[in-house]
């Protein structure tokens, strides 16, 4: 083992702005790395930065209908209007569509893949990857600010790559719906979801 930890980020992860007046900013990623650095977590011998990769269709779609990864990528291209998405979830208020909006979701997912090889490989103990837990989207349909969930990705990712069992722990306001809909009756996969009453509170 290399490094007892590995922390994933880039700031390529600025480019997950849903709009300027969105309330998901993609400055608490980089206010969080910033904080990082500053108290000195990234110069120690055990922690490791690792860059996250571009998630590839293949890997994208163990979660996600190839039509809706398509459908991002569609939408992802200038000008593209928010009434071509609405079915798909996308050009809502929660999600609204932004230019390069497939490559910086995409990202995302590759942090989480890499944070799973990085364990898997044996090269680090644990991984923190701030930048992710987009845990509402869907197999088809954009929710909660989230487009790909690189959680439940990383989840079907060990499963094919390494046959694993998972575990997922969720510690949110919100419930991991998009997580717990993926894996529902997979034996293989349990999910917990440590969440607010959802009677008042997204996704309910």
């Amino acid at each position: 083992m290399s490094a007892e930890c590995a922390i994933i980020y880039s700031d390529a992860y600025q480019k997950y702005e849903l709009s300027p007046w969105h309330p998901m900013k993609p400055v608490r990623l980089m206010l969080t790395a910033e904080l990082i650095r500053a108290v000195g977590l990234i110069d120690k011998h055990s922690v490791r930065v690792i860059e996250p990769r571009l998630a590839a269709d293949a890997e994208l779609t163990l979660v996600h209908d190839p039509a809706y990864v398509d459908k991002v990528r569609e939408l992802s291209a200038p000008g593209a209007r928010d009434a071509d998405g609405m079915s798909w979830g996308l050009g809502t208020g929660d999600n609204p569509i932004f230019e390069d909006m497939h490559e910086a979701s995409a990202t995302i997912a590759g942090g989480a893949l890499a944070a799973a090889d990085a364990i898997m490989s044996g090269d680090v103990g644990h991984a923190f990857h701030f930048g992710g837990g987009l845990h509402h989207a869907h197999r088809a349909r954009a929710s909660g600010f989230c487009v790909y969930n690189d959680v439940a990705i990383a989840a079907a990712y060990l499963q094919q790559q390494h046959d694993a069992r998972v575990l997922y722990l969720d510690f949110d306001a919100h419930h991991g719906d998009g997580v717990q809909e993926r894996f529902y009756d997979d034996p293989r996969v349990m999910t917990v979801s440590f969440h607010e009453s959802g009677r008042h509170l997204f996704p309910g």
